[in-house]
């Protein structure tokens, strides 16, 4: 959603989530000398680059010299790529909302010095209702403040690794309600002017494999998501989920429903968990391949 949100800038360029640059980064992070046609026709050939990006490329008709003999130049000639097939081949800022971008924070910021990232904070609860009913991820709260307490350490690790000038902290429930004055904040640590477009979040739109489960992603921010946790959740679900992660819920300025008199899953609730998400992993395994073979049709 942010990600749309600031892809509307007339300076800026959204992409879609790139994780094959982290697969990469294991390898030429290092120095580890890079053969930037080849590396090119590795990511045209990812899976995820198919499914998400949708942008044919033949590496053997692309000029050596216009890729350059980095990693990063190989990335930043995709990225323009992409632009001018979007026709926003004038963008100066490339906007990267890959969830896992501050596991690689510092191998990043060694090929893009510039770089300044987001830390987007929002209600556990609300990301566990989130996330829950889709085919990838935690499959019940317990596992869900576990990937929740998990991703928000990355995050809050970088915050004080690198400091304010390249860390924002931005909290999701904000810019649903109050999407002019985050955005503006935003634009200013970024060194962009605020632009009214940008609150109505079309700049970018899911791929095909996406589409099911970011259906509200190009859409203006809609407030009523914020609180929609406590209408599908039971309250013992929500109780588990604040006895696993309340007191960092607690820090980041969110209201528990429980405190600290919440009580944690008991080993017969942990057991029947554990085995309802393997049968569920199986099934959700099967839809994300399902998923993957339409989208590619």
């Amino acid at each position: 959603m942010l990600g749309a949100m600031l892809g509307c800038h007339s300076r800026c360029l959204c992409v879609p989530e790139s994780q094959f640059i982290e697969q990469a980064l294991v390898t030429h992070g290092n120095g580890v000398p890079l053969d930037p046609r080849k590396y090119l026709a590795r990511i045209v050939a990812n899976e995820r680059y198919r499914l998400f990006w949708k942008l044919p490329i033949d590496p053997s008709t692309v000029d050596d010299r216009e890729l350059g003999s980095t990693f990063a130049q190989v990335l930043t000639w995709l990225v323009a790529a992409y632009g001018r097939k979007l026709g926003r081949d004038g963008a100066e800022v490339w906007v990267d909302h890959t969830p896992t971008n501050f596991r690689r924070r510092r191998a990043l910021l060694r090929m893009f010095p510039d770089a300044q990232f987001i830390h987007l904070v929002r209600d556990g609860r609300a990301v566990a209702a989130s996330v829950l009913p889709l085919d990838w991820g935690p499959n019940d709260t317990l596992h869900a403040a576990e990937f929740w307490l998990a991703r928000c350490a990355l995050g809050l690790a970088a915050e004080l690794d690198a400091g304010p000038q390249q860390v924002l902290r931005v909290r999701y429930e904000d810019v649903l309600m109050h999407p002019e004055s985050s955005l503006r904040r935003i634009a200013a640590f970024a060194g962009l002017e605020y632009e009214p477009a940008m609150a109505g979040g079309g700049g970018q739109r899911p791929s095909p494999y996406h589409q099911r489960q970011h259906q509200l992603v190009g859409e203006p921010p809609d407030p009523s998501r914020a609180e929609r946790w406590q209408q599908v959740f039971t309250p013992r679900q929500v109780e588990i989920f604040e006895a696993e992660a309340g007191e960092l819920l607690e820090v980041l300025g969110y209201q528990l429903e429980y405190g600290i008199g919440a009580h944690p899953a008991t080993r017969a609730e942990v057991l029947g968990l554990r085995l309802r998400d393997l049968a569920r992993r199986a099934r959700n395994n099967l839809q994300r391949r399902w998923r993957a073979r339409r989208s590619m049709a």
